[in-house]
């Protein structure tokens, strides 16, 4: 994988017409060691994409605020005659429950553990006859606690807060930021049970199993954060609240709608990135980005009998940006004649407007620029990078294709260009 600095690619996603493309080629990068993560950030606005968006790993990284299912972390842990030891880390304000559903035998009780329940004030036990009464949790009604005992302010948010529980045939022990917390005494037996894990109350939970370390690709559900922010708002705080994790990394945001990628120049791209701190964000050169249109109009790459593009206001909006005509337009040309784009020339554009943030990298020693977003790709190419003193810069080698923007939906073949494109993927 990547040397000095990790790199995480990371995806608004949902709308799989437009992303199945995209999950090829980032599979292809995970594979050819250009990207080390893969964070999936479930924003999907139809219950068959999201259905569909939990095929692509089983690894749910972040569980929701509503706290209203168990997901599988796929992690057994089997009680013979030595104890079983689960392990993880949590970051999250109140509420990181675990659930040890039974699976051999299957008869017999399952059990869950709530750490910093009740608003952060206790840990509990509870004892279930079977897994569907572990399972159904929203169902449930006054689930009666085994074991409650006060723990105020047990876990941090802004933190890791590290866990491990012991299972032995007699006894079962909590153990939170290396104190025990319980030992309770009860008999389990011989047994084996798969691990979940949920959240709740307010409160998105992230979850680090130490048995996760080779698995890269992972799934982020989240709810409002106590009812507040932009819905993209978890995505950003998480990584804001998380920056000594990343504080050696690259992250790029890539739109789930990227249909097309330059293989071949995201190692020279990330490179590129990593020596180049002096630049807040850097874009990808787009196709069917207003600002990356313009440049290319310039270079000679989109001929004016095609369509004359005008540099947007301030970098938003324009002609293109509305258009689904001229973006259908846009696509076709590229795809006629795609080598007329790519280009061995390291150019860079610096840019201190707004560029419509369709895949930028930024450094994880730059989160502590980025908050009070209200719009946050006007607030990332201002506000948090007037607070970095750095510009931002466009990276023209690497092309990478944008379908569309809301306002070139309506009437736009999506279908069609989609199909194009997959010819493209299937040549390339």
């Amino acid at each position: 994988m990547n040397k000095g600095s990790k790199v995480t690619i990371t995806t608004f996603a949902g709308r799989r017409d437009r992303m199945e493309l995209l999950n090829n080629y980032i599979r292809a990068g995970i594979e050819a060691g250009l990207f080390d993560e893969w964070h999936i950030w479930d924003f999907a606005r139809t219950t068959e994409d999201r259905e569909w968006l939990s095929t692509l790993t089983d690894t749910v990284a972040q569980t929701p605020s509503a706290g209203e299912m168990y997901y599988d972390s796929k992690i057994k842990a089997a009680v013979r005659d030595q104890k079983a030891v689960v392990e993880f880390s949590v970051s999250t304000a109140n509420d990181a429950i675990i659930g040890f559903k039974r699976t051999s035998p299957t008869s017999g009780p399952s059990f869950e553990i709530v750490v910093g329940g009740w608003g952060n004030r206790r840990c509990a036990l509870r004892i279930f006859s079977d897994n569907e009464s572990l399972e159904n949790v929203r169902s449930r009604v006054g689930a009666q606690n085994t074991l409650e005992i006060e723990t105020p302010q047990i876990l941090q948010y802004d933190t890791d807060n590290r866990i491990r529980i012991e299972l032995t045939k007699f006894n079962i022990t909590l153990i939170v930021n290396r104190k025990t917390t319980f030992s309770h005494d009860i008999e389990i037996g011989q047994v084996q049970y798969s691990i979940l894990h949920r959240s709740g109350y307010g409160a998105n939970a992230f979850w680090d199993f130490f048995d996760w370390q080779d698995r890269t690709i992972k799934l982020f559900l989240s709810g409002p954060l106590n009812g507040k922010g932009q819905f993209y708002s978890p995505y950003y705080q998480h990584y804001i609240n998380h920056a000594r994790i990343y504080s050696n990394d690259i992250l790029i945001k890539c739109d789930d709608d990227i249909v097309f990628m330059d293989l071949g120049k995201l190692a020279d791209f990330i490179d590129f990135r990593r020596k180049n701190s002096q630049y807040y964000l850097i874009s990808a050169n787009v196709i069917n980005n207003g600002v990356c249109a313009y440049f290319q109009q310039k270079e000679g790459n989109i001929p004016l009998e095609l369509m004359q593009l005008e540099m947007p206001d301030m970098g938003f909006g324009g002609s293109l940006w509305k258009s689904a005509d001229l973006a259908l337009s846009l696509h076709n040309h590229f795809l006629d004649q795609p080598q007329k784009f790519l280009s061995n020339k390291e150019e860079v554009i610096e840019w201190q407007q707004r560029v419509s943030i369709n895949f930028i990298a930024f450094l994880g020693s730059d989160l502590n620029h980025m908050w009070d977003f209200n719009d946050d790709e006007g607030d990332l190419c201002f506000k948090s990078r007037l607070r970095s003193g750095k510009p931002n810069c466009i990276y023209t080698p690497l092309i990478v294709a944008h379908l569309t923007f809301g306002p070139q939906d309506q009437g736009f073949p999506i279908s069609d260009v989609v199909n194009r494109y997959r010819i493209l993927w299937e040549e390339k």
